[in-house]
């Protein structure tokens, strides 16, 4: 099985896992009873990256070695996307929890034991989240990206919105492989399309597709940050590898409507974070409809 953790401690993550690749985040990877974990890391210079990942695990490390701002925000959004946290046994946390449930604290130690306690959910609809794309000389267009639905295989036939494009080859972790499941980080060779056509945050289908510049959003927030959502004012929207500025254009109880500054591949049930400028900078999730 293929998991994504998020991990906030370097000196955990690099006593857990081998830096394969730095990118807008890095990436790490630990083979531990038959399954296959990413680590994903932030950059430190750039918080949207610190959401980017929460939006993109299956479960979230963090350690409790220092208890600072960055944890406080981590652990925000951490709760606000209701994901599996587990904090290892450092400082006692118990008061910053409130009536959160969705967690364990756990020795180093035990801390992969615990990250494989995960089912990945099995969906037949195909899609890969695309990090970047770029030309190599021989092969022609080249994707990394993260499977975030259903398994893709060679030969398959994916959609950047109405364009067809083919998988000529699949490398997960510089291995050829015919077949790449849920969760898999991969390289992809595509048949079809220029690597210009592809950006971070597009996304490959197994459907035709269109972008989005105006979303429904299931708004979840929680009361104590004290965040008067009102019509046009201006956020930050991450949700898996995109990044873009968005406004409040309606609000009905808990949905709104965001005016999103271009276009991104957003669909249904989506999962995204949206940040403000002031401390905690993330403040809210929520769900597109």
């Amino acid at each position: 099985m293929h998991i994504i953790t998020s991990i906030f401690d370097k000196e955990l993550v690099t006593r857990l896992a081998k830096l394969k690749e730095k990118g807008i985040f890095d990436f790490y990877v630990r083979k531990f009873e038959n399954n296959s974990i990413l680590f994903l890391y932030p950059n430190e210079n750039e918080f949207f990256t610190y959401a980017s990942i929460l939006t993109l695990s299956n479960n979230i490390v963090l350690s409790t070695r220092n208890i600072d701002q960055i944890f406080g925000e981590v652990l925000i959004g951490s709760i606000l996307l209701n994901k599996k946290i587990i904090f290892t046994d450092d400082n006692d946390i118990s008061n910053l929890l409130g009536d959160f449930k969705n967690y364990s604290i756990v020795k180093e130690s035990d801390l992969l034991n615990e990250i494989i306690k995960v089912e990945n959910k099995k969906e037949s609809e195909k899609r890969i989240d695309i990090d970047r794309s770029f030309i190599v000389k021989g092969v022609g267009t080249v994707s990394i990206g993260i499977v975030t639905k259903g398994s893709i295989a060679l030969h398959d036939k994916l959609y950047l919105e109405d364009k067809e494009i083919e998988i000529k080859s699949i490398q997960i972790e510089d291995v050829n492989e015919n077949i790449a499941e849920t969760n898999s980080w991969v390289g992809l060779a595509l048949k079809g399309i220029e690597a210009d056509f592809l950006e971070r945050g597009s996304i490959l289908k197994d459907s035709a597709y269109k972008k989005r510049k105006e979303a429904k959003i299931k708004i979840k927030k929680l009361d104590f940050l004290k965040e008067k959502i009102e019509v046009n004012k201006t956020y930050t929207l991450v949700s898996n590898f995109i990044k873009t500025d968005c406004s409040i254009k309606e609000i009905d109880n808990d949905i709104i409507t965001l005016n999103i500054k271009r276009e991104i591949p957003i669909e249904k049930g989506d999962k995204i974070l949206l940040l403000r400028n002031t401390i905690p900078r993330i403040f809210a999730s929520g769900e597109v409809l």
